[in-house]
C-alpha cells in the first residue's frame, strides 16, 4: 500500500475545470514529483458511502505565483537589479496536470475540487496501467517513482508475440544501443518463459 499522506489536492476553476479525462492539482511546497508518476486522488463512492480513487499520470508541471506578469516581477526587482533582495515572497505553489487512467469502482465523473491527492502504490500502480492480470506474463522491466518505490511491469506474451496483436514500438536516442539492448531482453525473456513456444529471426533492415 501507498504512503497514507497527502502531498497535494485538487483544484477546479472557471477556467480549467476537472474532466473525465484530466485533473489538476496543487502540491504541498515539501513534494518533489515529475512527468509520468502515478497518483491516486479520492474521489465520490459508487453506492455514495465510502469512496473510490481515481489514478491519474502527471503530465506537465507549471509553478504558478500572484504576479500579474513578467514585467512585475522584473519591476519588483528593483527595476532589473540582480542584486536586490525583495521585501515579501510572492504566493506561489506548484501545479500538476494529470491525465486520468481509470477508477477502482470504474467511476468517470470529473474528480471535486480539493480532493485528496496521494501517491499510488505499486499493485495499483499496475492495476492502472491494466498490467495486473496477465495470462503469460513477460518481464518489461521496472518504473522508478519519485517516493523511492520501484515497481515491476509484465507484458501479456499474446500481445507481444501473438495472437492477439504481436507488435511492439521501441522509441528512444539513436546511436545509443539503448533500444537494441531493449529489444534482446524482451527476446531472451520471451524464449526463458516459452522456450520452444516461440521462434526468433532476425532482419536486418538497414542494409549494408
Amino acid at each position: 500500500m501507498p504512503e497514507d499522506k497527502c502531498i497535494g489536492k485538487v483544484t477546479a476553476t472557471e477556467n480549467k475545470p476537472t474532466t473525465c479525462t484530466s485533473v489538476h492539482f496543487w502540491l504541498s511546497h515539501d513534494v518533489i514529483i515529475r512527468p509520468f508518476d502515478i497518483v491516486r486522488i479520492e474521489h465520490i463512492s459508487s453506492d455514495g458511502n465510502g469512496k473510490s480513487y481515481s489514478y491519474a499520470i502527471v503530465k506537465e508541471l507549471s509553478y504558478i505565483t500572484d504576479s500579474a506578469g513578467h514585467l512585475a516581477n522584473f519591476v519588483s526587482s528593483d527595476f532589473g537589479d540582480i542584486s536586490a533582495m525583495p521585501m515579501n515572497e510572492r504566493l506561489g505553489t506548484t501545479i500538476a496536470e494529470a491525465d486520468v487512467l481509470g477508477n477502482s469502482q470504474n467511476i468517470e465523473m470529473p474528480i471535486r475540487d480539493g480532493a485528496r491527492v496521494e501517491w499510488a502504490g505499486p499493485d495499483e500502480i499496475r492495476s492502472a496501467l491494466g498490467v495486473e492480470k496477465l495470462h503469460q506474463p513477460i518481464p518489461g522491466g521496472y518504473i522508478q517513482t519519485s517516493n523511492k518505490e520501484e515497481i515491476r511491469i509484465d507484458f501479456e506474451a499474446r500481445y507481444l508475440v501473438g495472437p492477439e496483436a504481436a507488435h511492439m514500438n521501441i522509441s528512444g536516442i539513436s546511436g545509443l544501443a539503448s533500444k537494441t539492448s531493449y529489444a534482446m531482453f524482451l527476446l531472451s525473456a520471451l524464449q526463458q518463459r516459452m522456450k520452444d513456444e516461440v521462434s526468433i529471426i532476425l532482419f536486418n533492415v538497414k542494409g549494408p
